[in-house]
């Protein structure tokens, strides 16, 4: 599975999938055990358990970093 792969020597729940396009990015990568982050331009519903920004920039090392650490 490519999600498993990109995580290189990390364990998935180490590792982090931003993206803006539900199925293949959010869903894909929730399945594979990662945390996700959806750039939700498109106003859709964001399943449980994934931090909704509206864009890119509102992406920060902070959030991802306590994202992370709430969930472990």
């Amino acid at each position: 599975m490519a999600y498993i792969s990109a995580c290189g020597n990390n364990k998935p729940d180490e590792c982090v999938m931003i993206g803006d396009d539900l199925i293949p990015d959010i869903q894909g990568a929730q399945n594979a055990g990662l945390h996700t982050i959806l750039v939700n331009s498109r106003k859709v519903t964001a399943p449980k358990g994934t931090i909704e920004v509206k864009c890119a920039e509102e992406i920060t090392s902070e959030l991802i970093n306590d994202f992370c650490c709430q969930k472990n």
